[in-house]
């Protein structure tokens, strides 16, 4: 099983993917009150990647999530919410594409200039077997928007990670 947790600045959602049963758990963290996690099942045994975000979620949302089959290029954008005592889940699709490129090796979630006025979250979306890599902004619900595309970039990447490396001299 996979587990992702997002960064949202009001709340920490933990999320947990077992692949081999299509099951998605839902906990926050702290876990207030001992509560169990929210429990999703039937969800594809495909998703190779996971990348939480604000990307133009349902009003009420308390995480966003990109959901990517790597062997298909089939990407989905999800709202998560809970409702109710006890919490029951609540998925929203944004938007679904089947037409995104198979192969994306690794999928970053940062601050790369794109949407700054919404205060969505950007992509950077790369090929680890060609080098090629793309920064998206996101905007809307789920929309994406190519900002700069790189054909030049060493293949074989294992890691890239966002981050504010700023240099004082």
């Amino acid at each position: 099983p996979y587990g992702v947790t997002p960064y949202t600045p009001w709340n920490d959602v933990n999320l947990l993917y077992d692949n081999g049963t299509g099951t998605v758990a839902v906990f926050t963290s702290p876990n207030l009150f001992g509560m169990a996690p929210m429990m999703s099942e039937n969800w594809s045994t495909t998703w190779t990647h996971i990348v939480p975000g604000r990307f133009g979620g349902a009003p009420g949302s308390w995480s966003d999530f990109l959901f990517y089959d790597q062997n298909s290029g089939v990407a989905e954008f999800y709202s998560f919410r809970a409702s109710g005592y006890p919490p029951t889940p609540v998925w929203t699709l944004l938007k679904r594409y089947t037409d995104w490129s198979p192969g994306h090796t690794i999928i970053v979630p940062g601050n790369f200039g794109g949407t700054s006025v919404t205060g969505q979250t950007d992509l950077l979306i790369y090929d680890g077997t060609t080098g090629n890599a793309g920064f998206f902004d996101v905007w809307g619900q789920g929309n994406i928007n190519l900002m700069k595309s790189y054909n030049n970039w060493s293949p074989g990447h294992a890691f890239i990670l966002p981050g504010d490396f700023e240099i004082s001299i």
